[in-house]
């Protein structure tokens, strides 16, 4: 993980950083990763539920859009989003930042 002035702590995943430059570079491509992202949370994962990650992906749009360190930001918060959805759905969040890197796959990569 990398901290980003103290406040923030960024996935440090190739293809996180693969997602946020090419946002960057090619801004109508945000669009579509956004979506992407926003179905891929909203529809239910193994019966699974993530309503503070799609709160989070709702109020948080911007960061994503934004590409560069604004969206490796809008990622880490959507990591800490999923891991609360495990705590509070009672699953184990031993592997929380593989399970959500492996959703992330899945929908984009």
């Amino acid at each position: 993980m990398v901290s980003v002035a103290g406040a923030f702590n960024l996935p440090t995943t190739d293809l996180i950083t693969t997602i946020c430059n090419a946002i960057t570079m090619n801004p109508t491509s945000a669009s579509n990763i956004f979506q992407n992202v926003e179905k891929g949370f909203t529809n239910e994962n193994l019966g699974q539920k993530f309503p503070l990650s799609l709160a989070y992906i709702s109020e948080n749009s911007g960061l994503l859009l934004s590409g560069g360190t604004s969206c490796e930001i809008f990622f880490a918060g959507l990591q800490t989003a999923f891991q609360t959805d495990l705590q509070n759905d009672k699953q184990s969040i031993a592997n929380a930042k593989q399970q959500f890197m492996q959703i992330i796959t899945n929908l984009i990569g």
